[in-house]
């Protein structure tokens, strides 16, 4: 179902094209067949096949500016904005619009929702947008700080290698994730070392994560959740297992899981989810806790990902 705010959103994207289409009275296939045309290019780069999710939004804005329900004036000629803001025992989905900031009155995602829509002039605006792209590009310097330092791991030597060719040692999933935090001025606390170990396991880094923002979004066993669509930014937490004693902690970079080594290299896009599952045996036999940073949801491309 594609609400009003989705239509207004695609009108304001295609606005030549689609009321070039009204003015001519040209269906709906037709005034698609010109967007797919154009955007082709696009749909291809992004690895995404656009008919089904397109078309419809072309069909509902047809029809409702038709029908009367949509006239020209869809744009934000008020400059007057709204900022989401969430109860704090909202849903997920509202949880996740929590500070967000619209250029039109967004709809309610539910009928009981009791979440506040703030009016917030161009200016209030204006600095969050700004508060907000600090926070993604935070992120993006913790991802490519994980990526930079990744070991690549050989299915074929069972080894560890550095970007350089050098073998190392593997199992500092902990402290690979941790220290790209660190090296960005977030401190991330180490959990208390564990009876006959040296260093914290990963299983036991959740609350630390938490205290720097992380939610914990959902959790799971054997399957990734159907609902879940990976965000730039979220780590995933494997708890111990009689195999895996001191869990596993990644974090996933937007095309792949990173933990001390690119997990897409070792299988893991077979198992699902671009390395989700470092290995077989942790798909059969860890639990696992998603947790997400909603500071880092980036508002043009994230919206709706839980």
């Amino acid at each position: 179902m594609f609400t009003n705010q989705n239509i207004q959103h695609f009108f304001t994207e295609y606005e030549d094209i689609l009321l070039e289409g009204l003015n001519y009275n040209h269906s709906e296939k037709e005034i698609y067949d010109v967007i797919y045309k154009k955007e082709f290019n696009n749909y291809l780069r992004k690895g995404v096949n656009p008919r089904l999710d397109e078309l419809t939004h072309v069909i509902n804005f047809v029809r409702k500016y038709r029908s009367g329900e949509l006239s020209y004036n869809t744009k934000n000629e008020s400059n007057t904005y709204y900022k989401w803001q969430a109860e704090s025992d909202s849903c997920e989905r509202c949880k996740e619009l929590d500070g967000q900031i619209f250029d039109y009155e967004p709809e309610r995602p539910h009928p009981n929702c009791r979440c506040e829509i703030v009016e917030v002039s161009k200016e209030e605006a204006g600095k969050i947008y700004e508060e907000h792209k600090e926070k993604i590009e935070e992120r993006d310097n913790i991802n490519q700080i994980s990526i930079n330092n990744a070991k690549i791991y050989n299915e074929l030597d069972g080894k560890f290698y550095d970007k350089y060719g050098n073998q190392v040692k593997g199992s500092e999933c902990a402290s690979y994730v941790a220290n790209a935090f660190r090296t960005n001025g977030i401190a991330i606390d180490k959990p208390p070392v564990r009876e006959g170990n040296k260093l914290p396991s990963a299983c036991d880094y959740g609350p630390s994560f938490e205290k720097v923002g992380f939610e914990n979004i959902k959790t799971g066993q054997g399957e990734i959740p159907k609902s879940y669509k990976p965000q730039k930014g979220d780590i995933v937490i494997f708890n111990e297992s009689d195999k895996h004693p001191d869990g596993h902690i990644q974090m996933y970079n937007g095309e792949y899981w990173i933990s001390d080594y690119k997990q897409n290299t070792s299988g893991g896009i077979e198992r699902g989810g671009n390395g989700f599952f470092p290995s077989q045996s942790y798909k059969d036999e860890n639990g696992f806790t998603i947790y997400r940073n909603l500071d880092w949801v980036d508002w043009e491309i994230d919206r709706g990902s839980f």
